[in-house]
């Protein structure tokens, strides 16, 4: 499964004679399904020229319609498919597009959030003591107070676990990753949140293969989805690169009311980008990491202060 990256071999018409680059995806379903995608480029809002599911058989994936015929197995691909309605060959290889911040140590002036020790830097809401569990290689995962249905469980364990400092004008620097979870689909697998309170939720999901628009993983939840989806596979370590700068007492340049500006970069890639966002925060924030159910992992996170400057319009 995962991200597959190639070209078109020899092709005779269109913008692909020069740049004859092909991409595709596998993302596992249930029971030994997958959807197969293929893309012109991995990473970029693209209509597929196919997309189709299949089986896996034997570690090995073939399909054969519409003028396609397709061949995984060993980390290659090769096969034929309709271009401008004439048949091309193409060949790809498996790839792993890893974040180029994923183990980026925090700068001697940030405040270390998690480095694997302890959860000192962090409670439940209440002040509670954090019930999400410590694994091996400096990783937290959480603990849901969730049952079957999205209804509270009772009991002490679980729940949404927040910052215990305030911080101003940030740069934030979190690395997670989420499961397979097989059948799940939508908002019920691999969601969480970064939760930068009284500014918004930067979303968590696994929206791997899917066309990234909103709620999914990048979006501002609610309020606006990524630029382009940057979400990597699951069982992958990906990154949020967060920027935010809090709202001024005196009017922005444009007139309008107290706003927020947030940038993020999901994986490296700028998915936001100066967004304003209304907010009626003073005096800090304080940072979360969401408990919606699905089983998630964080770890490595640090928060940057940024001096004050002048913010700089998205326009």
């Amino acid at each position: 499964m995962g991200d597959w990256e190639g070209q078109w071999q020899n092709p005779q018409r269109g913008h692909e004679v020069l740049r004859p680059e092909l991409a595709a995806q596998l993302i596992y379903l249930d029971q030994g399904k997958c959807r197969i995608q293929f893309l012109p480029k991995l990473y970029s809002r693209a209509r597929p020229y196919l997309e189709v599911n299949t089986q896996v058989q034997d570690s090995r994936i073939q399909w054969q319609g519409n003028g396609w015929r397709v061949d995984f197995q060993n980390g290659r691909c090769s096969g034929t498919g309709v271009l401008h309605g004439q048949q091309t060959q193409f060949e790809l290889k498996h790839v792993v597009k890893l974040s180029p911040t994923l183990g980026q140590k925090p700068p001697a002036d940030a405040v270390v959030l998690f480095d694997g020790s302890d959860f000192d830097q962090w409670s439940h809401n209440g002040g509670q003591a954090v019930t999400w569990r410590l694994l091996d290689g400096g990783v937290m995962e959480t603990v849901t107070q969730y049952g079957e249905g999205g209804k509270a469980k009772g009991g002490e364990l679980g729940g949404s676990i927040f910052s215990k400092q305030k911080f101003g004008d940030l740069r934030l620097h979190v690395e997670f990753r989420y499961a397979i979870e097989p059948g799940k689909t939508g908002q019920s697998r691999g969601n969480s949140g970064i939760l930068l309170q009284g500014v918004g939720e930067v979303q968590i999901l696994n929206s791997y293969g899917l066309p990234g628009y909103w709620d999914e993983c990048g979006a501002i939840y609610k309020r606006q989805p990524p630029t382009v989806n940057a979400a990597g596979p699951p069982l992958q370590w990906q990154t949020y690169d967060i920027e935010l700068r809090l709202p001024r007492d005196e009017p922005n340049a444009n007139g309008k009311r107290r706003v927020a500006c947030l940038s993020v970069r999901l994986n490296g890639h700028v998915i936001h980008n100066n967004v304003e966002l209304p907010s009626a925060v003073r005096g800090g924030i304080v940072i979360g990491l969401q408990d919606h159910i699905n089983p998630i992992q964080f770890r490595n996170i640090w928060v940057q202060h940024l001096a004050h400057s002048p913010r700089q319009s998205n326009t």
